[in-house]
């Protein structure tokens, strides 16, 4: 599992925080209506949620001394509403909530009035970039104000968000994955920090490599030597990459060449990681 990468930024929360807990959605697959009741009443008192078979159903649970029982309700729409938006967006493949967006043009940070370049990519948002800070904070405005993420907001009262029992250990995420309709930019994926009720930045890529967001990125997890391969069809990403290079002081040996492969082979020379054109 990737690990999540945390940022804590003095900017205005998704929402105002919650004053009471966010409810939980405990799953009881292929169960019967007796079953999904006897996963609540072992939930122990309180109000609980169970889903299954395409519905969520709520349950209040009372009694004690192990004599517990399980009065069945109907959940708040607000509740139904985030539960049908989430399974919705539910990727198998991938064990996570994800919702893609084809197409989000941005302008990327520079000076005022001119762009940069011609569109906010993950080179922008990758940590070693001197503006991804500003130019993530783009990202998240948007996504903050998102009429397709409504149903964030569904709880007018408290701000809550449903959770997944299966999120409460950091997995399953809500994630944005967002293409800017050029294929060989890659993606940008945030996720959606429930505690917080912000959406945050989890990692990039071009369709060749991950972003770098920190200068180790350059290596192998143990250090040592990696290659970053850039072929000529897509010749111009390769500059790109020495740019990041270059924010993250690393060296960079060699010349690109005119549409042709290049090869970055990168390691570490005593105290300096160096990046080898071949």
């Amino acid at each position: 599992m990737r690990k999540l990468m945390w940022l804590i930024m003095a900017a205005l929360p998704f929402q105002a925080a919650a004053e009471v807990e966010d409810p939980i959605a405990r799953p009881c697959y292929m169960c019967t209506p007796q079953e999904m009741h006897e996963r609540a009443r072992n939930l122990g008192p309180g109000e609980h949620y169970v889903y299954g078979n395409g519905a969520i159903l709520g349950f209040r649970v009372t009694g004690g001394n192990g004599q517990f029982v399980a009065e069945q309700f109907a959940p708040a729409a607000w509740i139904r509403t985030q539960y049908t938006e989430l399974m919705r967006l539910y990727d198998q493949n991938r064990g996570e909530f994800v919702d893609t967006w084809t197409t989000l043009s941005l302008n990327p940070p520079g000076s005022p009035h001119v762009r940069s370049d011609l569109v906010l990519w993950g080179h922008h948002v990758a940590g070693v970039h001197p503006d991804h800070l500003q130019a993530r904070e783009y990202v998240r405005r948007v996504l903050t104000n998102a009429t397709r993420f409504n149903y964030l907001k569904a709880d007018k009262e408290h701000g809550r968000v449903l959770r997944f029992e299966a999120q409460l250990d950091g997995r399953m995420p809500l994630i944005a994955r967002i293409h800017t309709g050029y294929t060989q930019l890659g993606f940008k994926e945030f996720f959606f920090d429930y505690d917080n009720k912000r959406w945050e930045y989890l990692e990039s890529g071009d369709m060749y490599n991950r972003m770098q967001d920190r200068p180790e990125a350059f290596l192998s997890a143990d250090g040592g030597p990696r290659s970053f391969r850039y072929p000529y069809t897509y010749h111009e990403l390769q500059p790109y990459f020495v740019q990041r290079a270059e924010f993250a002081g690393v060296k960079v040996i060699g010349q690109l060449p005119v549409r042709s492969d290049v090869m970055f082979n990168c390691s570490r020379v005593g105290m300096q990681t160096e990046c080898r054109i071949n």
